[in-house]
């Protein structure tokens, strides 16, 4: 009999080891992690160690206080100490609208039972006396932030988790992942020349900037960018060594950097707008524990802006610059969760701040694993988020475009462009050219609001302002209320759900009672504990017949929902016809008299049921069924097929 464990965990830098630090700690010690290198080889030893809790998520920020409060707790431990400082940290605001979003975000840590407070300047040079205020409207004050050692931290769960029981191979390459019938898994590593085949039930792929090549051991894609990160550490400061206590931690959004106290000097570390992607036809075979050569050019900018504003850091010099690889997805946030259609596959990786995240992370998917969800709602950083649609080049693209505005105000309404449009209704062209402005919605462009005349000419973003669309799209209420109004909404998940069981299935999978043939329901698939796990729309077309729609963003998400619970008797099948059909919907007073143009089927009250209908090409275009559904007294859905 081969070697076995419960749960094979795959990469050990921070990731990885908080994923076995608290798969030990909530009782589950049958967990063998694998390095191919030494631990914290990867984008872990270099990274620069701080700890914030602050972000404008409500998950994510759940996730850093989590984190925070774990490494205050291990660095108790007499026995293995830790280099671990809470400073607290200083937000800087040149503009009302920063002012503004940090009013916003004190209010999300309030809730979080976070004392986070707003600084005047003067309250900001009490707090850090070698600043310059000049040009500055305040500050935020985060009392919980600091910096760690990210060696010595993830050294310490490793050593924590062996102390329960679970083990640790360094220097052991996974070279071959395969699943078996009963959804169980041998791993196949190579250490010195020996190959071993391990068994388990469950593979955690937390490897880092190394997660997409695991995947491709099980022929996936994952969407995911190596970008180079550079930060820069002084030689001694005599203003810093006369000090008793550091310096909080100091970060000027508006330019773009972050600089803290390192001993008697400073790190100063910038996210430029020369943002740079590497590796772009693979990551060399050989990499642990190297950097590249420095560029300090890239960084003229910030460096320049920070000596203004820390008048003593522009007269230090320089000891060391650090260029390593940092993990990126397109929006800049891990993945957790999950693999989409497969069963004991979990994501722990592409963490772009994996120190300040790393805590958190390791617990949900702990708690994921063994209890069936985490304590957090971690939509934001599921996995299943990115589709078929976030190919490298969108992945490169949108790293980029990330990186670039790391520390940008995240505005409502926002619509960043790279790499779109990258899916679109059969309407999309037809539509732009009568004046729509589009936003994506899981990938798909959908028009937001239409301009035919030209008179939106303000497109600033803003917390507090009226946006200047705001004209246009009173208008488009007022004719939805009180005439006709048409919308195109491509993209909403779209599920036939057919056979003798469906009935039985789907009454057993959804808390709401199914409706009768002909009719239509809001449904929803819940947690154990009542929390919404889904969604769905859900037409009854025939006794044993249903028709599913969900949010756009939430297909994959929603099919595993779905395959999921699926029987084995062969009873219920699934056809996912997202990709086959558009949604247009048809609101307002007036609605039935525009629908009674396009079709010769009676549709008042009483008769109105499903139907399909030719429509005619110069009404819209390249679509030719629609299949129309009643929602009610001011409006049909029409789901348009391009068949």
């Amino acid at each position: 009999m081969g070697e076995r464990a419960k749960i094979v965990i795959i990469g050990g830098g921070i990731a990885g080891c908080s994923a076995l630090y608290h798969l030990a700690k909530m009782g589950c010690t049958d967990v063998l992690l694998l390095e191919r290198d030494e631990l914290t080889s990867g984008s872990t030893w270099h990274a620069a160690g701080n700890v914030p809790t602050y972000s404008t998520s409500w998950s994510v920020m759940q996730v850093q206080k989590y984190t925070a409060a774990l490494y205050r707790e291990l660095a108790t431990d007499k026995d293995f100490p830790i280099s671990y400082h809470v400073t607290g940290s200083v937000r800087l605001a040149h503009s009302e609208e920063r002012m503004a979003e940090f009013r916003h975000v004190k209010s999300m840590a309030r809730a979080n039972n976070m004392e986070y407070d707003m600084l005047t300047p003067a309250d900001l040079v009490d707090r850090y006396p070698l600043i310059k205020t000049h040009d500055l409207l305040g500050a935020l004050w985060d009392p919980l932030d600091g910096d760690i050692d990210p060696s010595q931290v993830t050294q310490a769960m490793a050593r924590a988790a062996r102390a329960l029981g679970a083990r640790v191979r360094r220097n052991e390459r996974v070279t071959a992942l395969r699943q078996h019938k009963n959804y169980e898994w041998t791993v196949t590593t190579n250490a010195a020349g020996v190959e071993t085949e391990i068994d388990c039930e469950i593979v955690i792929n937390a490897a880092g900037y190394r997660a997409g090549e695991v995947m491709q051991l099980i022929g996936r894609h994952l969407p995911i960018m190596t970008m180079a990160h550079q930060y820069l550490i002084t030689e001694e400061i005599d203003e810093l060594a006369a000090r008793s206590e550091p310096l909080p931690l100091l970060r000027d959004p508006d330019t773009s950097y972050y600089l803290r106290q390192e001993r008697n000097g400073f790190i100063l570390g910038p996210y430029e707008w020369q943002a740079t992607p590497m590796w772009l036809d693979g990551i060399p075979d050989q990499f642990a524990n190297q950097l590249w050569p420095d560029e300090l050019e890239r960084l003229e900018k910030q460096i320049l802006d920070a000596g203004e504003r820390v008048p003593v850091l522009a007269d230090a010099g320089i000891a060391r610059v650090v260029n390593g690889p940092i993990p990126y997805a397109p929006d800049g946030n891990p993945y957790l969760g999950p693999e989409r259609g497969m069963r004991n596959f979990f994501h722990c990786n592409t963490f772009s701040f994996g120190i300040a995240q790393g805590g958190g992370a390791g617990k949900a998917i702990a708690e994921w694993i063994l209890d069936g969800r985490p304590e957090f709602d971690l939509w934001a950083i599921d996995r299943r988020r990115y589709k078929a649609y976030a190919t490298t080049q969108y992945t490169v693209d949108k790293a980029v475009e990330v990186y670039q505005n790391e520390y940008a105000m995240g505005f409502p309404f926002e619509e960043r462009p790279a790499c779109r449009p990258a899916y679109m209704s059969p309407l999309y062209e037809q539509l732009k050219k009568k004046g729509a402005a589009y936003g994506a919605r899981g990938g798909w462009e959908r028009p937001t609001y239409f301009d035919p005349k030209n008179e939106v000419t303000d497109h600033s973003l803003s917390f507090f302002r009226r946006n200047g669309w705001r004209t246009v799209v009173a208008k488009e209420v007022h004719a939805a209320r009180n005439g006709v109004a048409v919308l195109d909404l491509p993209g909403f998940t779209k599920i036939e759900v057919k056979g003798s069981g469906a009935f039985a299935y789907l009454d057993n999978l959804l808390c709401t009672k199914l409706p009768k043939v002909g009719r239509i329901s809001l449904v929803y698939a819940l947690l154990p504990d009542g929390k919404v796990l889904s969604e769905f729309t859900v037409v009854r077309v025939a006794e044993d017949s249903f028709y599913l729609v969900g949010a756009a963003g939430s297909e994959w998400h929603d099919l595993d929902v779905l395959e999921m619970a699926l029987p084995t008797d062969g009873s219920v099948t699934l056809k996912n016809v997202t990709a086959d059909y558009g949604s247009i919907i048809l609101v307002g007073p007036r609605s039935r008299d525009v629908l009674s143009q396009v079709t010769t089927t009676p549709i008042d009250n009483d008769s109105f049921k499903w139907l399909s209908a030719q429509m005619i090409d110069t009404a819209v275009g390249p679509v030719r069924a629609l299949r129309v559904n009643y929602v009610g007294e001011l409006g049909w859905e029409l789901h348009a097929s391009n068949d």
